[in-house]
């Protein structure tokens, strides 16, 4: 039993090892496994897609409900746009990894940054003041 208990150890100290240092081994044949140039691609590639035009909704640092409409371009993960409201129309800059997006609205001098997740044709988070916020693609 100690003999089995002290492999135990040991084998749990290699793999922290093994992991700490970044080399990931294969099971069976104890082989170094790195992750190919294809492995980013594919988390490219399976990143959502929010060009167009979305239905914004959110609460302004004051408090206040606001809600516009937001118009995006999609360049693999990077955002570019523009948001229009009440108080008119500015620009928007953002990215894209995989389902969540990051994106920020310059208004009047100032900058209002959202973090949230993309799913299909709805988009929610929080913005950075911590109010929710959600958007529908518009048809």
């Amino acid at each position: 039993m100690k003999l089995l208990l002290a492999k135990l150890v040991i084998l749990s100290t290699l793999f922290t090892a093994v992991v700490m240092t970044g080399t990931v081994f294969a099971l069976c044949s104890g082989q170094p496994a790195y992750a190919s140039s294809t492995d980013s691609e594919e988390e490219d590639s399976a990143s959502a897609t929010v060009a167009g035009k979305w239905k914004l909704s959110f609460t302004d640092p004051t408090g206040n409900p606001k809600q516009g409409t937001l118009a995006l371009q999609q360049d693999s993960s990077n955002l570019n746009g523009s948001y229009t409201g009440p108080r008119g129309t500015f620009s928007v800059k953002g990215s894209l990894q995989g389902n969540g997006i990051t994106f920020t609205i310059h208004a009047m001098g100032r900058k209002f940054s959202f973090t949230g997740n993309v799913d299909g044709d709805k988009m929610n988070g929080t913005t950075e003041s911590g109010s929710s916020w959600n958007a529908s693609r518009e048809q």
